[in-house]
């Protein structure tokens, strides 16, 4: 439509669409030397512009213009424009309702759209409910699994899904907890945090300052671990975007499986089998350190599971903004002790100059 919008416009004096093209061209020099990043929606203004100079191919409909010295358009043309007009009808329709995450076939489709564009340009977090039906109709699966990206709550949802690493959302309880608790009620006030929580257990406790029974709570090795089951992705955390400047911002890379590797070696002992291997592993360090380690840890394991991902094919997807990925067994031995799923170009220097001191001296002790 545009292309035959243009040879319209060779039809018309130059000075008629000048206004839109100088608003069309300073608006857009002005989007993409802008410093903020923040999505497609900045450059929603020219949609207009654009929409009122490919009416312009309506005139090939008109009768030709005597300052061209131009002829009756061909049929040929005006039945094309007709199928083009009425193409995108038929596309609109069946990409209804979700009109955010529509790409058109030149992008290979609403399919391949987290391919080009994530964040508010695609993923707003705004399928949560269909997620909910989509696990309903498929619960014979195995087990869920969910990093999603939104400001809504999974949990408002209902979603029954173990969550992964995510910048918003649920906030994922500590794989350590430290709980202090009156020296008199301990052991009942202990049971009954233990009936809340059946995920953890209680590893070791001292007396505080003030009295209290600090008591500590390690959740429990198969809570933690990662199994074979439907991997539900938000669409924006695949992609290595969404981390602080201590995370994997950019391509998995040789500094990042480094630190992964360090971080796996350190915290695997804490959900070791044998409870006295993770109570002795326990005591290395304050409970304030692992807390911070096992964030990272978590961080890192999550973002080289979707490196291994994004060499995968989703085996379906929610409405385009959250992918569904199948995992055997054999998938999730590659994804985290196999060989790196990718090693690309390091491309944060201030990422990784924050990076360098991750977990410090302390935490290459413990992996020693």
């Amino acid at each position: 439509m545009i292309v035959l919008a243009l040879a319209a416009l060779r039809r018309r004096p130059a000075y008629e669409t000048l206004p839109l093209w100088i608003l069309f061209v300073v608006y857009w020099a002005a989007a993409l030397g802008s410093h903020l990043n923040i999505g497609h929606r900045h450059i929603l203004p020219t949609y207009p512009l654009l929409f009122i100079l490919c009416g312009a191919a309506g005139t090939w409909f008109g009768a030709p213009s005597p300052a061209a010295g131009a002829k009756n358009a061909p049929g040929v043309l005006r039945w094309l424009i007709c199928g083009l007009v009425a193409a995108l009808a038929l596309e609109s329709a069946v990409c209804f309702p979700n009109y955010l995450t529509y790409f058109n076939v030149v992008a290979g489709g609403p399919a391949n759209a987290y391919r080009h564009l994530v964040d508010s340009s695609l993923d707003w977090g705004q399928d949560l409910p269909s997620l909910k039906r989509y696990i309903g109709r498929h619960r014979s699966e195995g087990p869920a699994y969910l990093s999603y990206f939104g400001s809504a709550s999974p949990d408002y949802y209902q979603i029954p899904a173990k969550y992964l690493y995510a910048v918003r959302g649920r906030d994922v309880p500590p794989e350590v907890q430290l709980i202090e608790f009156p020296a008199d009620r301990v052991k009942a006030e202990v049971g009954q945090w233990l009936q809340r929580h059946p995920l953890y257990e209680a590893v070791g406790g001292a007396k505080s300052n003030d009295g209290e029974v600090a008591v500590m709570f390690l959740e429990k090795p198969e809570a933690v671990k990662l199994g074979p089951g439907t991997y539900f992705i938000s669409a924006t955390m695949l992609q290595p975007i969404m981390y602080d400047l201590k995370g994997p911002l950019g391509p998995w890379n040789e500094r990042y499986e480094q630190s992964y590797q360090l971080l796996y070696t350190a915290v695997k002992q804490l959900f070791d089998g044998d409870p006295a291997v993770r109570r002795r592993t326990l005591t290395s360090f304050e409970p304030s350190v692992w807390k911070q380690e096992l964030a990272y840890y978590d961080m890192y394991r999550f973002a080289r599971l979707t490196a291994y991902l994004r060499h995968l094919e989703p085996v379906d997807n929610i409405n385009h903004s959250i992918l569904v990925y199948r995992l055997t067994e054999a998938d999730i031995g590659l994804a985290f002790d196999g060989p790196p799923p990718e090693l690309g170009q390091d491309l944060s220097a201030e990422a990784a100059a924050a990076a360098a001191g991750l977990g410090g001296s302390q935490l290459e002790s413990v992996g020693q």
